[in-house]
């Protein structure tokens, strides 16, 4: 429906029901209620950035990837699970 290449498309989003249909293509990020330490979509840009570079022909596993990391670490009750991600990507230290 969106006329674009899946494997070339990232869907970023805070509400489930609008990538449902391909969730394989999806990053969930939670809500933003005027929190200004929340980080979540500015540490995104660094991995979305990444997968740019990588130029990747598919975006599906390496989006596998990291929701698992995501799910993993917010099960682990990280309050930083971007971050931790971003590290455990390799693309920050510490």
């Amino acid at each position: 429906m969106l006329g674009r290449n899946l494997k070339r498309t990232i869907i970023i989003d805070n509400v489930w029901e609008n990538f449902q249909l391909q969730p394989q293509n999806a990053i969930y990020i939670k809500t933003w209620q005027n929190d200004d330490k929340d980080t979540c979509l500015i540490d995104l840009i660094e991995i979305l950035k990444n997968i740019v570079y990588l130029n990747v022909s598919d975006v599906k596993p390496i989006l596998i990837r990291i929701k698992d990391i995501l799910i993993r670490q917010y099960l682990k009750g990280d309050k930083n699970c971007y971050k931790t991600l971003l590290k455990q990507l390799g693309l920050i230290k510490n």
